[in-house]
């Protein structure tokens, strides 16, 4: 509750902060102060909103409805609900996901420069996520061709500068039972003819039938019968 003011020729300012009970303890309860401002008051709201990771709300957005140049204060404080990108967790780590009031969200990865053309490409994503509620769509000369890729097979780039500039663009739908939850990205850009002794490099005697070798996430490698993508 705000409180009412007779002085009507400056604004106020308030401030949300943590009071303690005893010095020994944490604080255990929130506070508003308040005080005039140096500016004169205006009839647009005052605006808080909770803020998490890098600035992304995690929370409610209060609104206050402030006070005209020849009114008191009201004493009323709106919430209301966040939207678009939101700060959550996942495994205990910062992430990232949709809020429940957007359908969906879209927002690009900082740009990454390689030293040479870029001709594969192959993104790993930790957290939560479906085909049906993120899409990656991925360019390698500056925005000038997009294309969209799975998170989990190896893209052939077709179209890339050299150096190749990565542009990666990222999209979420809220499914309403299913919301994608992303906390790191994992990046394998391969080039064309590069020299096997500053790579890691597996040899192994091939076996008499046709089979497949798979080096897994995990660091694992494994034998199939079966070949597949």
């Amino acid at each position: 509750m705000l409180a009412k003011d007779t002085d009507r020729t400056n604004a106020k300012i308030f401030e949300l902060t943590t009071v303690k009970t005893s010095q020994a303890g944490p604080a255990d309860r929130l506070r508003w102060n308040a005080w005039d401002a140096s500016f004169p008051p205006v009839q647009d709201c005052g605006l808080c909103s909770t803020l998490g990771v890098a600035g992304l709300p995690s929370g409610l957005a209060f609104l206050f409805a402030g006070h005209g140049r020849f009114s008191d204060a009201r004493n009323k404080i709106y919430a209301s609900r966040r939207g678009g990108l939101v700060a959550t967790t996942f495994d205990g780590e910062p992430a990232i996901s949709i809020a429940d009031g957007s359908s969906f969200v879209t927002f690009e990865i900082d740009p990454l420069d390689a030293d040479w053309e870029v001709v594969g490409y192959m993104p790993s994503l930790v957290g939560t996520w479906s085909p049906s509620n993120l899409k990656l769509e991925v360019s390698f000369d500056d925005g000038g061709h997009w294309s969209v890729i799975s998170p989990v097979a190896l893209h052939y780039v077709t179209h890339s500068s050299d150096p190749g500039r990565r542009r990666l663009r990222v999209t979420l739908y809220n499914l309403t039972s299913s919301r994608p939850v992303l906390s790191k990205l994992i990046e394998v850009l391969d080039e064309d003819g590069g020299a096997l002794e500053d790579r890691f490099v597996i040899r192994y005697n091939a076996p008499a039938e046709p089979k497949a070798l798979y080096l897994n996430r995990d660091g694992t490698v494994e034998l199939d019968g079966t070949v597949a993508p």
